[in-house]
């Protein structure tokens, strides 16, 4: 995969929902097709460390399910770092079980939800310029399991 594409919807889904979850982690899929976001699937964090997060077991196994039924592909998983980088953690890293899948990772302030935000296309990233801070957005395609990471354009 050379790169994401994702609309402004949906990364504004991510990132209203990352400031909402903070200082949780918020987590979900992406699925689509040829390397076109059709749909932001939002999941149940049940990690206990609001530092990580851990998809509900049950919940991913069926929205694997209905992706499949409807044709799309895991193009995806995404998660909050609030308070942190928008690049894979040592964590992220031991739990990247989905070989050739793009990693968004979405860098929040640690508290506080933004009145507004826009964004502004940044390298290889989406910034979203707001108050109490700005959120960061970048894709790391997971190239092995275990974490071989390369960085991929996130476009809109």
């Amino acid at each position: 995969m050379t790169h994401l594409r994702l609309t402004r919807q949906q990364i504004e889904t991510m990132v209203g929902l990352s400031y909402e979850s903070a200082p949780r982690e918020a987590c979900g899929l992406l699925t689509g097709q040829d390397e076109q976001v059709q749909c932001v699937l939002v999941a149940e964090n049940i990690a206990a460390d609001r530092g990580r997060y851990e998809i509900n077991p049950e919940q991913l196994g069926g929205m694997l399910a209905s992706m499949k039924q409807d044709g799309r592909d895991l193009l995806g998983i995404w998660h909050s770092h609030p308070g942190a980088d928008a690049r894979p953690s040592s964590t992220d890293s031991s739990q990247a079980f989905y070989p050739q899948t793009v990693y968004v990772i979405i860098s929040v302030p640690r508290e506080g939800n933004p009145r507004n935000f826009g964004p502004v296309l940044s390298g290889l990233g989406i910034d979203y310029a707001g108050d109490p801070g700005p959120a960061v957005l970048r894709g790391h395609l997971c190239t092995e399991a275990g974490g071989g990471w390369r960085e991929v354009p996130l476009l809109t």
